[in-house]
């Protein structure tokens, strides 16, 4: 849920707080995405490797980390458009390999009758 929260706040930050145009706005869903072209099969393989529950709990936190940043570094007065396209691409890529760690381990935990139900959309 996190996830797509933020997936809405991020953008309306940029534009309400930081007067990001179009562009600057249309980026940073372009770089929530891209880690999904680029990191699909390296998260894979690390899925394969090591321990998924973990690999998820793991991104988890480091994507609550980095989320939880933001309205730090903002109250700071530091908050830039770089920091948040480092933000969004830093989690897209932990949203990738916990999405991969979480397909993977999902026959192990749910028995064959359920596992439409719980693969969720898409």
């Amino acid at each position: 849920m996190g996830t797509r929260i933020s997936g809405v706040a991020v953008p309306l930050l940029a534009a309400g707080v930081l007067d990001a145009t179009v562009f600057q706005v249309s980026l940073l869903t372009f770089l929530a995405w891209l880690p999904y072209l680029f990191f699909s099969l390296p998260a894979g393989m690390l899925a394969d490797r090591v321990d998924q529950r973990r690999l998820m709990i793991g991104c988890d936190l480091g994507r609550a980390a980095l989320l939880l940043s933001v309205p730090v570094v903002a109250l700071a007065g530091h908050l830039t458009l770089a920091f948040l396209y480092a933000v969004v691409g830093l989690s897209g890529v932990l949203t990738v390999a916990f999405t991969v760690a979480y397909r993977s381990l999902l026959p192990a935990l749910v028995p064959p009758e359920h596992r439409p139900a719980a693969a969720g959309p898409g």
